[in-house]
């Protein structure tokens, strides 16, 4: 198993995909596969849903690269973190952010990390070099309702 340092919080930058869309995306970079970890869906897989606002499966979480692999999603951290992928631009539904966080809580809790090695990819060197926005929501609130649903987890496994 890879030693794992951060979770780096993204958003796909698209208003609708799934983890089959933007394994096509990057590939067509010349990517071997997906560069993300995970993808939480929004409810929109495809254009067609979208336009026609035909929305399910939000806040689904979909597997893409395994967790042993690196990842590529953060030119100068993938080797010792995994990405996560909301799909949307902002403006989030609840369902996903939900499920985002506790995704978040959990992955910080599996690889022993504190709050403060959750980022979004904006708070990153490459990100801030690229001026970067991903994920389009502020990092101080998602780590508030991380750190939440981490105490949660905590104390219901006990």
């Amino acid at each position: 198993m890879r030693r794992i340092d951060y979770i780096i919080l993204h958003c796909s930058d698209s208003e609708w995909g799934d983890v089959e869309i933007i394994d096509q995306w990057h590939k067509k970079r010349g990517w071997k596969e997906i560069g993300y970890h995970y993808v939480i869906l929004n409810g929109y897989r495809t254009y067609n849903e979208y336009i026609h606002q035909f929305r399910e499966n939000v806040g689904m979480i979909e597997k893409g690269r395994p967790d042993s692999e690196i990842g590529a999603h953060v030119k100068g951290m993938n080797t010792h973190s995994i990405g996560v992928c909301m799909i949307g631009v902002k403006n989030f539904p609840f369902m996903q952010l939900h499920t985002t966080f506790k995704l978040l809580a959990k992955l910080l809790l599996i690889y022993h990390l504190s709050i403060k090695h959750l980022l979004g990819h904006y708070e990153t060197h490459s990100g801030k070099a690229q001026g970067k926005t991903c994920p389009n929501i502020d990092m101080t609130y998602v780590r508030m309702w991380v750190s939440i649903y981490m105490k949660f987890l905590i104390s219901y496994n006990k």
